[in-house]
């Protein structure tokens, strides 16, 4: 008797006998009950399952979020990204790839591995490589069996390894693709749909974190060149009551001593302003130090004119 929910047969009762025998319609109306109830009792427990399953998902992604928004530590954002994807999707190897623009590579930025000699094997090259293919045309790749695939460049090593179905997501920012997640899985099997999604929502708080570490690295080099710029203008001032110079001409001045010490100019700056600090310094001593002696040497004058004042009393 199938056991049928939704229009789908999800399974069968096989009821045997010891002896050949035919079955009365009651006794097939009563399994047809049983195997009605039964069907709704497993298909319940899926949907119960499924939906626990995707409330750790969801939980996971909240989780992943929070930290994207408030970590500074780029490395241990995409460490816990890669573990987190690794330990859903019982994954022997799960990394995240950067793009190289330069070298037009890409390079671990950070993995989930049993299989510590498969990373000796990176960085691999976009152009000719199927993880590249996801960068090249912006679009996730599923490979049932990564052991069978010619486009695939390291069969012996993933038998090796035990690495069987693979899917990689791009990494999706304003700016392109940035880079890959790549998860394997032991046994040759194709990706559900949820899972797919649930990758591409995990891609998604990695290609976050990337971009918000760029947008700081972008903010933080901003502001080292106005202070450096700020620097410099000091720098410029000094020289131009100091030496008598145009604000043109104390620019190239410093830019020429700059090129010809083989120093940045912020740090030919800082040593000019250094120097004047110093020997204003100097100079509010010698100041003070001439003060004192005027102050004692009035004080001595008087002392002498009272004694010669007494002297001619007496």
């Amino acid at each position: 008797m199938p056991l049928v929910t939704s229009g789908e047969v999800i399974g069968v009762i096989n009821v045997h006998h010891w002896k050949p025998r035919n079955h009365s319609p009651e006794e097939v109306a009563l399994l047809g009950y049983a195997a009605e109830q039964m069907g709704g009792a497993i298909a319940k427990a899926k949907l119960q399952e499924q939906s626990q399953s995707a409330s750790r998902k969801v939980e996971l992604l909240a989780t992943l979020g929070e930290t994207v928004a408030n970590e500074g530590f780029l490395d241990r954002i995409l460490q816990t990204i890669s573990e987190m994807v690794a330990q859903t999707f019982d994954s022997p190897l799960c990394s995240i790839m950067i793009v190289d623009e330069d070298r037009q590579e890409l390079t671990i930025k950070a993995a989930r591995c049993s299989v510590p000699e498969y990373l000796n094997r990176m960085p691999i090259r976009i152009e000719d490589s199927l993880i590249g293919r996801v960068v090249r045309e912006r679009k996730l790749v599923i490979v049932e069996d990564v052991r069978t695939e010619k486009l695939y460049r390291y069969p012996e090593l993933a038998r090796k390894a035990g690495l069987a179905s693979l899917l990689t997501v791009p990494l999706l920012t304003s700016h392109g693709v940035i880079g890959t997640l790549n998860i394997y899985l032991k046994d040759r099997r194709t990706f559900t749909k949820e899972e797919t999604l649930f990758a591409q929502a995990l891609a998604g708080q990695a290609a976050m974190a990337l971009e918000n570490a760029r947008l700081i690295s972008e903010s933080l080099e901003m502001k080292r060149t106005l202070e450096a710029r700020k620097i410099i203008e000091r720098a410029k001032g000094i020289l131009q009551q100091r030496d008598g110079l145009t604000e043109e001409e104390a620019y190239l001045h410093l830019r020429s001593e700059s090129r010809r010490m083989r120093r940045p100019m912020r740090n030919l700056a800082e040593a000019i302003i250094l120097a004047e600090e110093l020997h204003r310094k100097s100079r509010r001593k010698e100041v003070s130090g001439v003060s004192e002696l005027q102050e004692r040497l009035v004080k001595f004058s008087e002392k002498e004119d009272s004694a010669f004042d007494k002297d001619f009393q007496d």
